[in-house]
C-alpha cells in the first residue's frame, strides 16, 4: 500500500479512536449516579475524578517511551484492552459485584485514563510523524483534537438520550464502544516517514542545494554524489536540535517552564465538578423542586464545554500553521500564553461568586476554549522544543507533573466545598465554589508567568 494511502487510512482510523479517547471528560453526567449509588461524599467523588484525570497525564510518563519502542499500532491495541477493562471494572463496582470503595473506584478510573492516554499518544504520534513537515500537519492535528474534544459531547448526548439516571448503563456502553473502536483503529494504523533520506541510482557529478518552504517548516534539500550514487537528503532548517538524551530534556529551562505552565493551569476541576458548582449556583429550592431540570442544564453545559473545548483544539493548531505560513516575528508559543490569560478570566468570574446562567455559560465557553487550546499547543510545542526522535519520551516528561496540579486543585475544591456545607450532603450556596476559585485564580497566575517565560526564551532564540 503506498505511503500516501497509508497516511490517509491512519488519519481516518485515528479520528475514530480520538472520538473515544476524550470520553472521560463527560464524567460529570455520571458522577451524580455514582455518588448516590455508592453513598460517596463530595470529597470522595473529587478523589476519584482527581486520580482518574491525573492518569491522563501521569501515564504519559511510561506510555510515551512505550510508544517510542513499540509504535502506534501496538500502543492502540494495548490501549483498547486497558480502556475497556477500566470501564468494565467501574460498571461491576457500581453493580456492587466487586470492590466499590473510593480507593477501588479511583484505581478503576485510573485504568480508564491509561487506556485513554494510549489512544491519544498513538494517534497524535503517528500523524505527527506521518505528516510532519507537510502542509497538512496543522490541519490534521486540528481535526484529531476536534474529535478528541467532541468525545464528551458524543457520550453526554448518548447519556441524555438513552442512559439518563442510568450511570451503570453508560459505563457498560462506554466499555464496549472504546474497546471495539480502538481495536479497529489499531488494525488500520500505519507509521510512515515523511522526511527521509532518499537514494536513486542516477549518476551525476554535480552537487546542489535548494531551500523550499512548507506551511509548517523550512526544509533544505541537499543533493550530493557519493560512492558512485546520487543521494538527496531532506532536513528541517531552524528546527530545535534533537536532544541526545532524556537528561538533556530535563536540564532545559524551557522544559521546566513549559511543564509548570501545564501543571498549574486551571480548567479541568471546573469541567469535572461542574454539577456541584451548578447545584450551588442554583440553590436549594431549585435543586429540590426541579432535579431533572438541573440535570438537563448540567448536560447542556457539558455539551457547551465539549464544543468550545473542541473549538480550542481545532483553531489553535490552525493558528500555529498561520504563524509559520506568514513568517511572523512572534513564536507560536504566544498562543499558550493567550490561553493562560483566558483561563484566568474564567476563574476570576467564579471567584467573584457569579451564579447567573449568563456567567456560568461565559465560564464554560471561555474556560473550555482556553483548556482545549492549551491542550492543542502541547503536541505542537513539544515537537518544536524537543523534536521527534524522543517525542514520546518528551511528552511523558512534560506531562509527568500535571497530576500534582490536578490533585491539588481537586483537593482544594473538595476541602472548601465540604467546609461550606457544614456537614450537609450538598453545599448549595455560591460560597461553596467561590472561595476555592479565588485560590485557583492565584495558582493560574503562576501559569501565566511561566508561559510568558517560555515565550521569552523562544523569542530570544529566534533573534540569535
Amino acid at each position: 500500500m503506498p505511503s500516501r494511502i497509508q497516511n490517509i487510512v491512519t488519519f481516518i482510523s485515528s479520528c475514530m479512536s480520538m472520538a473515544t479517547a476524550g470520553a472521560m471528560f463527560s464524567f460529570s453526567v455520571v458522577e451524580g449516579g455514582i455518588k448516590e449509588k455508592l453513598q460517596l461524599s463530595s470529597s470522595d467523588i473529587n478523589t476519584i475524578t482527581g486520580v482518574g484525570n491525573s492518569s491522563l497525564y501521569l501515564s504519559f510518563l511510561f506510555i510515551g517511551p512505550l510508544y517510542d519502542r513499540i509504535g502506534a499500532r501496538w500502543t492502540l491495541f494495548l490501549g483498547a484492552l486497558i480502556f475497556a477493562s477500566g470501564y468494565l471494572l467501574m460498571f461491576f463496582a457500581l453493580d456492587l459485584k466487586i470492590a466499590s470503595s473510593t480507593v477501588a473506584m479511583s484505581v478503576y478510573y485510573f485504568i480508564v485514563g491509561i487506556g485513554s492516554t494510549c489512544s491519544y499518544m498513538a494517534c497524535v504520534g503517528a500523524n505527527v510523524k506521518n505528516l510532519g513537515g507537510t502542509s497538512y500537519e496543522g490541519k490534521a492535528l486540528a481535526i484529531l483534537l476536534l474529535c478528541y474534544g467532541l468525545s464528551a459531547t458524543i457520550f453526554s448526548q448518548i447519556c441524555i438520550s438513552y442512559f439518563l439516571n442510568n450511570a451503570g448503563g453508560l459505563l457498560l456502553f462506554s466499555a464496549i464502544v472504546v474497546g471495539v473502536v480502538n481495536l479497529i483503529a489499531a488494525a488500520f494504523t500505519f507509521e510512515t516517514a515523511s522526511l527521509s533520506t532518499l537514494s536513486t541510482e542516477k549518476r551525476s557529478s554535480s552537487i546542489a542545494s535548494v531551500q523550499i518552504v512548507s506551511s509548517s517548516n523550512r526544509v533544505q534539500v541537499s543533493k550530493s554524489f557519493e560512492s558512485g550514487e546520487f543521494k538527496e537528503t531532506i532536513k528541517l532548517i531552524g528546527a530545535t536540535s534533537e536532544p541526545e538524551s532524556t537528561m538533556q530534556i530535563l536540564t532545559s529551562p524551557l522544559f521546566w517552564c513549559f511543564a509548570l505552565t501545564l501543571i498549574f493551569m486551571q480548567g479541568l476541576t471546573y469541567m469535572t465538578d461542574f454539577f456541584m458548582i451548578l447545584e450551588a449556583a442554583e440553590g436549594q429550592q431549585r435543586v429540590e423542586s426541579d432535579p431533572d431540570g438541573v440535570a438537563r442544564q448540567n448536560a447542556m453545559h457539558v455539551t457547551i464545554m465539549s464544543v468550545f473545548n473542541s473549538l480550542g483544539r481545532l483553531t489553535i493548531p490552525l493558528f500555529c500553521d498561520l504563524f509559520i505560513s506568514y513568517r511572523t516575528k512572534f513564536d507560536r508559543s504566544i498562543l499558550l500564553l493567550i490561553c493562560q490569560v483566558l483561563a484566568l478570566v474564567s476563574t476570576i468570574i467564579l471567584a467573584a461568586g457569579a451564579q447567573s446562567q449568563v456567567a456560568l455559560i461565559a465560564c464554560s465557553v471561555i474556560g473550555s476554549y482556553a483548556f482545549g487550546g492549551a491542550g492543542a499547543t502541547f503536541p505542537v510545542l513539544t515537537k518544536d522544543f524537543f523534536g521527534t526522535k524522543r517525542y514520546g519520551t518528551a511528552c511523558g516528561l512534560v506531562m509527568a507533573g500535571v497530576p500534582a496540579g490536578i490533585l491539588l486543585s481537586n483537593l482544594i475544591f473538595g476541602v472548601f466545598y465540604d467546609a461550606e456545607s457544614n456537614g450537609a450532603k450538598k453545599c448549595l450556596t455560591p460560597s461553596c465554589y467561590s472561595k476555592s476559585f479565588s485560590v485557583f485564580s492565584g495558582i493560574q497566575c503562576i501559569s501565566i508567568v511561566t508561559a510568558a517565560i517560555v515565550f521569552g526564551l523562544r523569542m530570544s532564540k529566534k533573534q540569535v
